[in-house]
């Protein structure tokens, strides 16, 4: 049509493209991470033990951008595989060292996927896209490491406190068969600065309807987080 451009972000057909969008302008979380990590300082660790396996013992931790290239960290706590939840900032030093254990699942780029599938992310539409489908390579990849004994996985972003967070988030979830509400609370239980951001919480939002929710006798509570909390080996590097 002329005189009108099409924004893979928000698939709308009118006057802006895709650089101009005001919703990719809503999400810049880089920014958003430099902030926390500015106004956190020295207030948090740098990674957290989020979710340790019933039975092998290993364990998921999130962290922030520097926890990734702390290589004496990551040896001492037997990090076997890398989860990078930026769109950019890859390090390509690390991405070499860990080779196939190290992967990129930019969680922010969710709305194009969803166009790609025939969604409409602003018009309630979502076409083909399914979350558990979106994240369930993801969650093969990391249970597989998991259910090796004393293995352990890092999943970070810049402040581990958004993308990872999601992430993290809908692999509770996933682990623990529980919902949004109690994966979250779990999370920042664990690690206070975690808030992922509206448009994250609508990727959540999504997994948790295309859930079955757990199967609990009247009055059960879910089973008891494995990670330990209170005393979760966190790793201070500043």
């Amino acid at each position: 049509m002329e005189g009108f451009v099409s924004c893979s972000v928000c698939s709308s057909l009118g006057d802006h493209s895709t650089e101009e969008c005001p919703r990719r302008a809503q999400r810049d979380f880089n920014t958003e991470g430099e902030a926390v990590m500015h106004d956190h300082r020295g207030e948090y660790n740098e990674l957290d033990l989020l979710y340790t396996h019933p039975v092998s013992g290993s364990r998921l931790y999130l962290g922030n951008h520097t926890s990734s290239k702390n290589l004496q960290a990551l040896d001492r706590l037997n990090v076997t595989r890398i989860v990078n939840c930026m769109a950019r900032n890859t390090d390509a030093a690390l991405q070499a060292r860990f080779g196939s254990d190290w992967r990129n699942f930019p969680v922010e780029t969710w709305e194009g996927e969803m166009v790609r599938q025939g969604g409409d992310p602003g018009g309630g539409n979502d076409g083909n896209f399914c979350a558990v489908a979106y994240f369930a390579q993801l969650f093969s990849w990391i249970d597989e490491a998991l259910e090796a004994p004393a293995r352990a996985v890092l999943v970070h972003c810049f402040a581990g406190a958004h993308r990872g967070a999601a992430v993290c988030v809908a692999y509770l979830m996933h682990a623990r068969k529980i919902r949004l509400e109690e994966a979250l609370e779990a999370a920042q239980a664990a690690r206070p600065i975690v808030d992922p951001k509206e448009l994250l919480m609508e990727l959540l939002t999504r997994l948790g309807r295309g859930t079955p929710p757990p199967r609990r006798r009247p009055g059960e509570t879910p089973a008891p987080c494995s990670c330990s909390l209170l005393t979760a080996p966190g790793v201070r590097m500043y």
